[in-house]
């Protein structure tokens, strides 16, 4: 394990509370007027005890949302709580945040995942709006925090992101937090029993994609000039 490696599985581990007295560390998440406006609170190995409403809502909020997500299958919190435990928490390369205000009401969440650590790169995560109509420009906010806290703490040189081309609102959103489109991935479409889902292929047998994965490229100078 390359040392920038051993530095991001530690720094997640305990942001995670992966041990026993590791203490919960959140995100602020300031708004344009440079106050705090809510926070990041990482989802923990300890959340079926501090909050198990986790997994109903990132059930129901990804229901909620299916133009987000290359693939379809039926949804429930059992599927939802196995995903949580073995692709997020147990994953040494992903984090997800919650987005929480003051009161304690979850917003959203976003994150980070798919690390290079060689290069120092990796690729925001799985970012999902919850609760619409609150809370004016919070995605936005937890963004600008997010990626601060990415090129602060985490020392990362570039971050991307991947989503559906034919997603156009959720593009715009990226371009005005300071993403840039680089290229288009095809994609295409795989049926199985219970899941439909769109995959990238490298082989060339494969020609026609049915859809595309727009990859965005984040730009370092946007945060000089907007935080």
């Amino acid at each position: 394990m390359n040392n920038y490696k051993r530095y991001i599985v530690d720094i997640f581990n305990e942001y995670k509370c992966k041990n026993t007295f590791d203490e919960l560390k959140c995100i602020p998440v300031y708004s344009n007027k440079k106050s705090i406006y809510a926070y990041l609170a990482p989802i923990t190995f300890q959340y079926k005890l501090t909050s198990p409403e986790y997994v109903h809502l990132l059930s129901e909020w990804r229901k909620n949302n299916p133009i987000g997500f290359a693939s379809i299958f039926k949804i429930d919190d059992i599927r939802t709580e196995k995903w949580i435990d073995g692709l997020v928490l147990n994953r040494e390369d992903r984090i997800l945040f919650m987005i929480e205000t003051f009161n304690r009401k979850k917003i959203g969440h976003l994150g980070y995942s798919s690390f290079n650590f060689e290069q120092q790169s990796c690729e925001i995560d799985n970012v999902v709006r919850g609760i619409k109509g609150e809370y004016l420009g919070i995605m936005k906010y937890a963004m600008n925090s997010i990626l601060y806290w990415g090129i602060k703490k985490l020392k990362l040189r570039n971050i991307f992101l991947r989503v559906l081309s034919d997603n156009k609102h959720a593009i715009d959103f990226y371009k005005n937090c300071g993403f840039i489109e680089i290229k288009k991935i095809p994609l295409f479409k795989v049926e199985t029993i219970d899941e439909i889902k769109w995959v990238e292929k490298d082989d060339k047998q494969y020609k026609n994609p049915d859809r595309f994965y727009s990859y965005m490229q984040f730009d370092f100078d946007y945060l000089d000039k907007n935080i």
